[in-house]
């Protein structure tokens, strides 16, 4: 299952403007990552936590309780993608300059296959 993630995330990684890619858990567990350069793993699956149970917490506030499917950061040096696939994160960082509705296809599509090896066959 893994090398299928990370052979996913490698894909991601042909795409103009992507700089790193990787699976995480909820708790920030890394499950496959593509980081290269200045992305330690730790890092963004430590940020990746973080910002998942700071975001829940601010939308378990109100009413209703809210579903996060995906969400943007949008920063000086990048942006960075977060996106649900079933029991993990798949997370995507590109450049500045990145125009994400020309890479979205491809994080959605590599979300959809990872989301699909993600699921645990249990009979």
């Amino acid at each position: 299952m893994t090398n299928q993630i990370d052979q996913a995330l490698g894909e991601l990684m042909h795409r103009e403007s992507v700089r790193g890619a990787a699976v995480v858990t909820d708790d920030g567990i890394t499950v496959a990552s593509r980081l290269v350069g200045r992305f330690r793993d730790e890092v963004v699956s430590g940020l990746t936590s973080f910002l998942l149970l700071t975001t829940r917490r601010a939308l378990s506030d109100r009413e209703s309780e809210q579903r996060i499917d995906r969400f943007t950061i949008h920063a000086t040096h990048g942006k960075l993608l977060i996106q649900h696939v079933g029991g993990a994160w798949l997370i995507v960082l590109t450049d500045q300059f990145a125009r994400l509705e020309g890479v979205m296809p491809a994080i959605d599509e590599v979300g959809s296959r990872v989301r699909g090896l993600m699921k645990i066959d249990v009979s």
